[in-house]
């Protein structure tokens, strides 16, 4: 774990090993890059996409207790989210768009398809579509200037100023129809 620290691929790390009853902690490196404070024991640290199954666990929680359903329309908690567009062309203007067919339901977030996504992993026979990633795809560059593509990624800001960039943006694709990486479940933990 050293070596990670030592070559930069990490600013910092908490190893944590337990075994038979035998318990071995220890803090390596500074809390970020260019920064000299040391991590600590107790450091609060992003976890990145691994809150995607902890959102997933507790959806599936809210389910089980019959508080929500995998088929409800997710309209009533996120406002922003009613009434979708969703882009004719995949590389067309943002305003050449069709309505929805239907509305984003829990399973569609839960499942990573409701229609938002990371469009620069989309591909339609298996390779990636290098033009998606163009900053000159009006989808993509307006999801930059909204700072809500994973390169410009962790959004800075509140739960409802992420729903409301999201919400002026138009689909992908339609709901259901296809998986994109990323925005579900940033979108379910809102």
């Amino acid at each position: 774990m050293r070596r990670h620290v030592d070559t930069g691929a990490v600013p910092g790390l908490v190893l944590l090993i337990n075994h038979r009853g035998r318990e071995y902690v220890e803090a390596i490196g500074s809390m970020a890059y260019g920064n000299s404070e040391p991590i600590r024991r107790d450091a609060i640290c992003r976890m990145a996409s691994m809150t995607k199954p902890i959102t997933a666990v507790g959806a599936m929680i809210l389910i089980e207790e019959c508080l929500l359903r995998l088929d409800d329309p997710v309209n009533e908690w996120l406002p922003e989210l009613k009434d979708r567009r969703v882009l004719r062309s995949i590389n067309g203007p943002l305003d050449d768009t069709v309505p929805a067919k239907r509305s984003i339901t829990v399973r569609d977030l839960l499942t990573f398809r409701s229609g938002y996504g990371e469009v620069g992993f989309v591909s339609a026979d298996g390779t990636l579509e290098k033009a998606l990633l163009s900053p000159t795809c009006p989808l993509q560059k307006a999801m930059i200037e909204a700072r809500l593509p994973l390169s410009a990624w962790r959004f800075v800001g509140t739960s409802d100023e992420f729903m409301k960039r999201v919400g002026y943006l138009p689909l992908a694709f339609q709901p259901g129809e296809r998986w994109l990486y990323h925005m579900s479940a940033e979108i379910l933990e809102s």
